[in-house]
């Protein structure tokens, strides 16, 4: 699936990244997390977040480094804690 959908508006892409949801630090700086995961290999960005989520991650999503080799380098960062993995599949963005 690719190129244009719909009324040409919308534009269709395979996803090359994944999302990594985590609960928010508790006796840790949110600051603190996100500048540790942000400097791993593989990470995009990181989203500080409120509500059950405390931080979205944008992980590159490619043969050689995949979401679960940076879900092992954050879980170490967080000491063992939980990590969640969103795969992306496909992208749905307006054309410009």
């Amino acid at each position: 699936m690719g190129g244009i959908v719909g009324n040409g508006n919308i534009k269709v892409r395979t996803s090359t990244e994944s999302f990594l949801l985590l609960h928010p630090t508790v006796g840790k700086s949110s600051h603190e997390v996100a500048m540790s995961i942000a400097a791993c290999k593989g990470v995009n960005k990181v989203i500080i977040t409120s509500g059950e989520v405390g931080f979205v991650i944008s992980a590159v999503e490619d043969g050689s480094l995949s979401s679960e080799k940076v879900s092992q380098k954050v879980n170490r960062i967080l000491g063992g804690r939980k990590v969640r993995i969103a795969r992306g599949h496909y992208v749905y963005s307006r054309n410009p």
